[in-house]
């Protein structure tokens, strides 16, 4: 019963969580999409690659640097755990300041590289600019959250995401309707909220709440490549989002058009929230595989394992399920047009069947990020979330038209998963030898 309180503890303020700031994206697609149009939420879809790229780079330099404290906690080396900690900071602070300073001041180039026409070109220079603007705290509230909820504070860092969420939802509203702000608006709306979150999380430190502190020591170099070699398996995952984004936009444009487009705009905005589940159980667990690798406690590292495998694959089922018998009403909340709903639907739920199989995926790699099989991992990662993505999209097409398109992720998926069961054998064939006779 321990170990299944300890579970629900970091898991459900995880899960919470991550559905909680996927409504940062969701709340603009919506608002805008009524407020401003369908020009809008095509400028959103257009110009999200790169915002998923600072994403990609923010969380891998935070998981990296969560999963040696965490490790370092569990082996009672708290002084390493912080060394960690201080890298990771100072490597968030310097990719939130390149990213900031790059979507500020490069913002048309960027959206014109990223398929932005003269259309709607506006539209995403205004929402990259002003989103942009607010890239240090976006940065730090996705980094702080995550070494807050590891040092034993989950529920800190659930309270600074509803919070961030709440102020979003309402600024939105307000700065698309009222002020009639449009673009500029809702990314300022956006922004406001990470600075509440930032503000929240912080507490946890000056207050010395948990193990880890601030120091204005320089970082060891040798402990900042650390946190990226750790960290690199959660970029390549990460790094699935804009990948798929910009090439799926390519195909589509020379399959449907805008209106093909469109369609897969829509669906992005609800896979946000439906894969935020997957992501945030996976995450949950994360610290509790560290810790229990960090202490030698085998059995809990499986009972936590296969937890967190159990409740992901239940989760895919039920969304699933829904997005099959409820997808139209759903994709109704993004646009009134009866022809895109009815294309979002069918595509939806090809789409939808990656789920199954992405889902123990997920959890898959991050064990072995956990126990510190880092090559493994990275491997993993980069063919699932890259190289099999690339692959199927490229050909899937040309083979089955429209609907390869919807069902690469699920081919990839399932590769995948194939790949990840031969790690596994692997893994074992390892302990197998190391262990003493």
């Amino acid at each position: 019963m321990g170990q299944q309180r300890e579970f629900l503890r970091y898991v459900i303020p995880s899960v919470t969580g991550m559905l909680v700031s996927s409504l940062y994206v969701v709340v603009d697609g919506i608002f805008v999409g009524r407020g401003i149009g369908s020009d809008g939420i095509a400028a959103i879809n257009l110009i999200w690659p790169y915002v998923a790229i600072y994403i990609a780079v923010i969380m891998m330099i935070s998981v990296g640097g969560a999963a040696l404290s965490s490790h370092a906690l569990g082996a009672g080396d708290p002084a390493r755990a912080n060394r960690a900690f201080s890298a990771s900071m100072a490597l968030l602070m310097g990719a939130a300041l390149v990213f900031t300073t790059l979507g500020v001041t490069l913002t048309e180039p960027i959206c014109r590289l990223l398929g932005a026409d003269e259309t709607i070109l506006t539209y995403c220079v205004q929402y990259l600019r002003w989103y942009m603007a607010f890239g240090i705290p976006y940065g730090f509230s996705m980094g702080l959250g995550v070494f807050v909820r590891n040092d034993g504070d989950p529920n800190l860092a659930f309270c600074a995401m509803i919070s961030g969420a709440l102020i979003n939802l309402v600024m939105d509203y307000v700065a698309i309707f009222p002020l009639q702000g449009g673009m500029p608006g809702a990314a300022i709306a956006s922004g406001l909220g990470q600075v509440a979150s930032t503000f929240l999380l912080l507490t946890h430190f000056f207050r010395g709440r948990g193990a880890l502190r601030f120091s204005r020591r320089a970082p060891e170099p040798r402990m900042l490549r650390e946190v990226l070699h750790t960290g690199l398996p959660e970029l390549t995952v990460d790094l699935c989002t804009p990948v798929n984004m910009f090439t799926y936009n390519l195909m589509l444009m020379s399959f449907l058009g805008a209106t093909g487009v469109a369609v897969y705009g829509i669906i992005a905005y609800i896979l946000t929230i439906l894969t935020s589940l997957f992501t945030g159980v996976s995450q949950g667990i994360q610290p509790l595989l560290s810790r229990s690798c960090g202490a030698g406690d085998q059995q809990g590292l499986r009972h936590f394992f296969r937890m967190g495998l159990g409740v992901n694959f239940f989760l895919a089922a039920a969304v699933y399920l829904a997005i099959f018998w409820w997808g139209r009403p759903i994709i109704s909340i993004f646009t009134p047009d009866g022809e895109l709903v009815e294309m979002a639907a069918q595509a939806i739920r090809i789409y939808g069947l990656s789920f199954l199989l992405g889902s123990v995926n997920i959890v898959c790699i991050t064990f072995f990020l956990s126990i510190r099989q880092t090559r493994l991992a990275t491997f993993l990662s980069f063919s699932r979330g890259v190289v099999l993505n690339l692959l199927y999209i490229f050909t899937l097409p040309f083979l089955l038209g429209v609907n390869g398109i919807w069902g690469t992720i699920t081919a990839a998926e399932g590769t995948a998963f194939v790949l990840v069961g031969a790690g596994f054998i692997l893994y074992r064939r390892q302990q197998r030898l190391e262990t003493p006779k």
